[in-house]
C-alpha cells in the first residue's frame, strides 16, 4: 500500500493512506443511518497495543492515482440498509475524489452490525433519567 505523491513547484505533496482512510471515515459517518464503523481484527490488535485510530473499519488499496476502499459499517436500527450503503458509497467516493484528487474505482460496504440510536449516541436505554 503506497502513499500518493505529487510534485508541485514548492515541493513534494504526500497523501498517506491514513489520510485517505480518515476522509472515507468522516464521509461515511456523515450519512444518515450510519451509527459508526466497525473495526476489523487488525484494528482490534492496534487498539489493544494502545494505538488509537480514527480510521478503524476502513481499508484503503492505493494504486498510483486510483483507490479501492472497503468500509465496515454499523447502521442504526430501522435504517434501509441498501439505501444507506448506496449513500455511503456516493459520499465516500465524492469526498476522496474532491479532497485527494484520486480516482475512486470502488467503495465496498460491509454491514457488520446494527444498533439502536440510543446505543449509537452512548445512551443507556435502561437508565431512567
Amino acid at each position: 500500500m503506497a502513499d500518493d505523491h505529487t510534485m508541485s513547484e514548492q515541493g513534494l505533496v504526500k497523501i498517506t493512506v491514513e489520510a485517505i482512510a480518515s476522509i472515507a471515515s468522516i464521509a461515511a459517518r456523515q450519512v444518515s443511518g450510519v451509527a459508526g464503523l466497525a473495526p476489523d481484527l487488525g484494528d482490534g490488535v492496534a487498539k489493544f497495543l494502545g494505538r488509537k485510530s480514527s480510521t478503524a473499519g476502513v481499508k484503503v488499496l492505493l494504486d498510483d492515482k486510483e483507490v479501492d476502499l472497503t468500509l465496515n459499517l454499523v447502521l442504526e436500527y430501522g435504517a434501509d440498509i441498501s439505501e444507506v450503503a448506496g449513500e455511503v458509497q456516493k459520499n465516500v467516493a465524492r469526498g476522496v475524489e474532491e479532497m485527494a484528487n484520486l480516482v475512486v474505482r470502488e467503495v465496498n460496504v460491509n454491514v457488520k452490525g446494527v444498533q439502536s440510536k440510543a446505543a449509537a449516541q452512548g445512551i443507556n436505554p435502561d437508565h431512567e433519567q
